[in-house]
């Protein structure tokens, strides 16, 4: 990774957080009347539709960016490999406790305490395994390739 962003990129990215936010919190007054659950519920629609039709257009029009797989594809893949379906019913899992946890005074505190809390966790995670993989602890199929310009190991 090469150090941090430009200052107008993290400006830029704050700036549309905090519009998005205003404008959702419009919405859940004017539309779904206060409602989280019918708020969370047609977002998460919305925000799936949105990247089918995303994904769908860029897997048509760059099928050698995207190798053939995509929005389109995923019926196929999905077909031959079922476990993939443990990620859906993770994301329902998701946004139900979602929507059960912001109907509590306390709730939309609790999820920013949570995902700020997960942004150290992934940190500490990914230093574990990094560190696993220079011992050579790590399963061989989880083992990073060794980067373009480290030296070739010899012998």
């Amino acid at each position: 990774m090469g150090g941090s962003p430009p200052f107008h990129y993290i400006l830029l990215a704050q700036g549309l957080g905090a519009g998005s936010e205003a404008f959702g919190q419009r919405v859940s007054r004017q539309c779904h009347h206060g409602s989280n659950l019918r708020m969370l519920v047609s977002m998460s629609c919305y925000c799936c539709l949105q990247a089918f039709v995303v994904l769908s257009v860029l897997q048509l029009a760059a099928p050698g960016l995207t190798d053939g797989q995509g929005a389109l594809s995923m019926w196929r893949l999905i077909g031959q490999h079922p476990g993939l379906l443990v990620n859906a019913v993770n994301n329902s899992v998701y946004w139900l406790a979602l929507s059960f946890l912001l109907r509590e005074p306390l709730g939309a505190v609790l999820v920013v305490l949570a995902f700020l809390f997960a942004s150290f966790l992934v940190r500490g995670v990914v230093a574990c395994s990094s560190s696993s993989e220079r011992r050579g602890t790590a399963p061989p199929h989880h083992r990073c390739p060794a980067p373009a310009h480290a030296p070739a190991a010899a012998g």
